[in-house]
């Protein structure tokens, strides 16, 4: 089963959508931006697009303001991406299915991620070192974050995702835009 299906059929999908996981409410991008946003993940071209999950535009077509929007999505899933490869290469039960029960699991997860956070606090360069370049690399590799439209994505999602673009290239641009406007 794709991402996309295992988390339409997941409990988290169901609780994202009925607003169930005492998410703040939308609040605006910066002072004096008038346009609040709901908080929302950031996610693939295998997950349909949502007010609470933010997925690029399609590769066609792009303007400028679209490139720069799916270069600013792609490098918070790449932050994500780059600390999860960090906390699998030293908790390798990560990269197996836990057989547990789910509570048990559950657990498991929190317990490795308040161990990661005791290392990174206490031991940083022991911790990181090791993995730094290893994991840039691999999650360059993976994040090609092509995308196509999908059929059912709510005009509301698209509203924010355009208004995301807008902030990306007005408010919320970052001084090398400007001179880095053709990688995009």
């Amino acid at each position: 089963m794709s991402d996309g299906g295992v988390y339409a059929h997941c409990t988290l999908s169901d609780s994202m959508e009925k607003n169930c996981l005492n998410i703040p409410p939308p609040e605006p991008l910066a002072s004096g931006w008038g346009h609040p946003i709901p908080y929302y993940a950031v996610c693939d071209d295998a997950f349909p697009l949502r007010p609470h999950l933010m997925k690029p535009y399609s590769r066609r077509g792009l303007t400028d303001g679209e490139r720069i929007c799916n270069y600013r999505l792609s490098r918070a899933r790449r932050v994500v991406e780059n600390a999860f490869g960090i906390l699998a290469a030293v908790f390798r039960v990560l990269h197996t299915p836990i057989l547990l029960q789910p509570h048990k699991a559950e657990q498991v997860v929190l317990a490795v991620c308040t161990l990661h956070n005791f290392l990174r606090k206490n031991c940083r360069n022991a911790y990181l070192n090791p993995f730094l370049d290893r994991d840039q690399t691999m999650s360059e590799h993976l994040t090609g974050m092509q995308s196509s439209k999908h059929k059912n994505a709510s005009s509301t999602a698209k509203r924010i995702r355009d208004v995301l673009q807008e902030y990306f290239v007005t408010d919320g641009k970052v001084t090398w835009q400007e001179t880095h406007k053709d990688d995009f």
